[in-house]
């Protein structure tokens, strides 16, 4: 995941859950960082703010957004710009970003939704003398995602979405001209990956009494184009010119997991099973206990 692509004006709040959680979000042994952006709007009176700010080193940073709802459907809509020369050379940053979702009840107990974003930063990576090389990185990012959350009865829910990912990254390294990679500005190594990954998730949540379980299923195919050039020095270390790969990645899992509160004590049992097509298949069990003083 590449944090720089989510803009943070979108961002409402951001929950880092610390310890092995792999039982209820697949392979994460030191932690989830959830990344939670604002949601539709809900008066129908339009509400919104636009802010700019310029700082030292020719920092700037434009943002404007807008919420509200039209007729039954909320909405959220959010443009920004950020640009900054870096504090040191050759850490230049330069990104535009748009995001909007929407949110529509369909039935009482029913809502759908559907969000877009995209994001292109370019970023000076800085120059490395003892190297002799200047790195830079830019990337273009186009999301989407489909949910549906209904009520099926008092005590059962569902939650089912759909989602799609496309990014565009790019890694130049460059000579920075000192005599050891060649003049200034040939290429020395330049790394292109083409991602696109679909998938989606469904739960159903279960409440009754002391207890909120969860049973859950999510399944994503991904597809990886990478090109590499190499330049004139590495080509004379026997690097070819130009190299390319195409990895595939299918993955899916089954998690199933509760949380029982009685007075102060919470116990929440968990288990998960996920199969990747490259790294294989594995079990995540795990079992909490909390007592509130």
């Amino acid at each position: 995941a590449e944090t720089n692509s989510i803009p943070v004006g979108i961002v409402e709040r951001i929950e880092v859950i610390k310890g092995p959680t792999s039982s209820a979000w697949g392979s994460s042994l030191g932690g989830v960082v959830n990344i939670i952006t604002k949601p539709a709007g809900t008066a129908a009176r339009p509400a919104g703010s636009v802010r700019a700010s310029y700082g030292e080193n020719n920092t700037q940073d434009y943002r404007a957004e807008v919420a509200g709802t039209a007729g039954a459907a909320g909405y959220y809509l959010f443009a920004g710009k950020q640009k900054s020369d870096g504090k040191f050379p050759s850490r230049e940053f330069d990104g535009n970003s748009l995001y909007g979702r929407v949110h529509i009840p369909v039935s009482q107990g029913a809502a759908v939704g559907l969000s877009l974003g995209f994001s292109d930063p370019e970023i000076g990576l800085g120059e490395f003398p003892s190297a002799d090389i200047r790195s830079r990185g830019e990337s273009h990012t186009f999301f989407a995602t489909a949910s549906l959350d209904a009520t099926l009865t008092g005590e059962l829910g569902l939650q089912v979405s759909l989602r799609w990912f496309q990014q565009r990254s790019d890694l130049l390294n460059n000579a920075l001209g000192l005599g050891f990679r060649g003049v200034t500005g040939e290429l020395f190594l330049d790394s292109v990956y083409d991602e696109e990954t679909t998938g989606g998730s469904a739960k159903l949540v279960w409440t009754r009494g002391a207890h909120t379980a969860v049973l859950g299923m999510d399944a994503d195919h991904g597809r990886l184009d990478q090109t590499i050039h190499s330049g004139p020095f590495l080509q004379t270390q026997g690097v070819p010119g130009t190299a390319t790969a195409n990895p595939d990645v299918d993955r899916w899992a089954a998690y199933a997991n509760d949380t029982i509160a009685v007075g102060p004590w919470t116990v929440t049992p968990g288990i998960r099973y996920d199969h990747n097509s490259v790294a294989g298949s594995f079990v995540s069990p795990s079992l909490g206990l909390t007592y509130r003083l």
